[in-house]
């Protein structure tokens, strides 16, 4: 897969130089800017425009997202890094790049994300168990997102990685429903 191979080498330059998390940032930050701006996209992607004036523009986002990210520009590394995306057509795999480096950094940082899905808001007490909870089955640092979906009757539906704990009302019952439908029928007695 082209966008693990390119996640791969950036992680390789990060662990060298010592800042792959923040490597990961500033992709991520490129990638979310990448996602939610058409013009952008159809500035790097639009073959009418030469590689000088699509590397333009990508030194002009890069430094607006350094301040996002908490720096003055963006690292040279990751720029350089951007520049070669759009260099050799492959600018439009970065949200799938990131992606990758994304996992590639937690893996590397020890951390899993994690996904709680409740009924109403957790309280923070609530929150802090299931955080404690899901670190001592994974030995790793929990990175917890929170949404809420009314629709859930009770319980919490925990998403980790490709795991799905489904501890909520229904998905009991629709547990118990599928173990009755699958059990064999007992024979009447016979006289």
């Amino acid at each position: 897969m082209i966008a693990r191979r390119y996640a791969k080498a950036l992680l390789e330059i990060g662990i060298a130089d010592k800042q792959f998390e923040r490597y990961g940032r500033e992709v991520a930050a490129f990638a979310q800017a990448w996602s939610g701006s058409e013009t952008l996209r159809d500035a790097l992607l639009n073959p009418v425009f030469p590689v000088s004036q699509r590397i333009k523009v990508v030194e002009a986002v890069a430094k607006r997202l350094g301040a996002a990210v908490g720096a003055a520009d963006l690292s040279p590394n990751v720029l350089r890094f951007l520049k070669l995306l759009v260099d050799r057509k492959r600018i439009s795999e970065i949200v799938h790049i990131s992606l990758m480096l994304g996992d590639l950094v937690d893996e590397l940082s020890r951390r899993v994300r994690a996904t709680v899905v409740s009924a109403r808001a957790l309280s923070p007490e609530a929150r802090a168990t299931l955080e404690r909870a899901i670190a001592a089955r994974t030995q790793k640092q929990v990175v917890l997102e929170a949404k809420v979906d009314p629709e859930l009757i009770g319980g919490v539906v925990v998403k980790l990685g490709d795991l799905v704990f489904d501890g909520t009302l229904r998905g009991q019952l629709d547990r118990m429903r599928s173990e009755l439908l699958g059990a064999p029928m007992a024979r009447p007695l016979e006289s």
